[in-house]
């Protein structure tokens, strides 16, 4: 159909792990820009998120991490937050521009100035 370029991706992590004293919901991806006339790969990258992120730990003590370890993975059994973790790895992964972006098409404003 004419496509210049394809995007294959990759899905190396996906759903909720359980520790000890913890839980947290993961998604890693990673995906390769490929020219189809070249076969050349135009980029890659590779993204992952976690539930956990900007979690503090602070205080509590043994009990307070028992505690908050039991509720997170009874929540963690009821919902699915893989979804929405999946959703920030998608936008970490597929962004356009530096550092370590997508190149901007040539319909972008910015086009050329990555």
């Amino acid at each position: 159909f004419g496509a210049d370029a394809a995007l294959y991706s990759k899905i190396t992590q996906f759903g909720t792990v359980y520790h000890v004293v913890d839980s947290a919901t993961v998604v890693t991806a990673s995906a390769r820009l490929v020219d189809l006339k070249t076969g050349d790969v135009l980029w890659q990258g590779s993204a992952s998120a976690n539930s956990n992120e900007g979690n503090n730990y602070s205080g509590g003590g043994l009990i307070g991490m028992l505690v908050t370890a039991a509720v997170k993975q009874i929540s963690n059994s009821l919902t699915d937050k893989s979804h929405d973790i999946a959703a920030v790895t998608s936008y970490r992964l597929l962004h356009a521009g530096p550092p370590n972006g997508l190149l901007y098409g040539p319909r972008s404003p910015k086009s050329g100035t990555d």
